[in-house]
C-alpha cells in the first residue's frame, strides 16, 4: 500500500483499531526512542515552524514537519529549537518580503489557538516512544513544485500532501 493512500484516515485508524498498527509497521517506519526530552522553547517553536511550513496540508502534513524537525534534531544533536531556527532550513523563518504575511501568521497564533494546540501536541507526540513517523524516517522535504538541487529522487522515502519528504 502507497502511503499516500492511507491519507487523512492513519490518525482514525490508529485511534480506533489499535490491530491496525500491526499492519502499518511494515508500511511505515517506527521512530527508535528519542536520545533527547524536548524543552518547553523546542516545542513552542516546533509548533509554530509546523503552523509555517504545513498548515495547509491537514493533520498528516503537519505531523510530518514535526518528524521531520525530530530526525534532524537527532541525527545532528541539536535542539528542536535551533533545527527550526538554523539559517535558511525552513522557509516559514526566512525574512524575505514574500514571507512577511507567512510571519505575521505564525506570530498571531494565540497559545490557546486551536491550530497552535494541535501543532504542538503533533510536536510532542513525535518524540514518544514508538511513535510512528509517516516520513520514514526522512530530514528533508521539500514543495513539489520546486525541485532543489539537494533532492535525490532515489532517497524520497514519502510523499504527503503537496510535500516530497527524503533521507539524506
Amino acid at each position: 500500500m502507497k502511503f499516500e493512500s492511507l491519507g487523512r484516515s492513519l490518525l482514525y485508524r490508529l485511534w480506533v483499531s489499535p490491530s491496525s498498527l500491526l499492519r502499518l509497521r511494515e508500511e511505515i517506519s517506527v521512530t527508535p526512542r528519542a536520545k533527547m526530552l524536548p524543552t518547553n522553547d523546542d516545542l513552542h517553536i516546533m509548533a509554530l515552524t509546523i503552523i509555517g511550513e504545513a498548515r495547509g496540508e491537514g493533520d498528516m502534513g503537519m505531523i510530518a514537519v514535526a518528524h521531520v524537525i525530530k530526525n534532524r534534531a537527532i541525527l545532528h544533536s541539536k535542539r528542536p529549537v535551533d533545527v527550526c531556527l538554523q539559517r535558511i532550513q525552513f522557509s516559514c523563518w526566512n525574512a524575505v518580503p514574500e514571507n512577511v504575511r507567512n510571519l505575521a501568521t505564525m506570530a498571531g497564533q494565540l497559545l490557546s489557538g486551536v491550530m497552535y494546540v494541535k501543532a504542538r501536541s503533533f510536536a510532542e507526540a513525535a518524540f514518544e516512544p514508538g511513535a510512528i513517523d509517516p516520513t520514514k524516517g526522512a530530514n528533508h522535504y521539500h514543495a513539489y513544485t520546486v525541485s532543489p538541487a539537494w533532492a535525490d529522487r532515489a532517497r524520497l522515502t514519502a510523499t504527503i500532501g503537496n510535500h516530497m519528504f527524503y533521507r539524506l
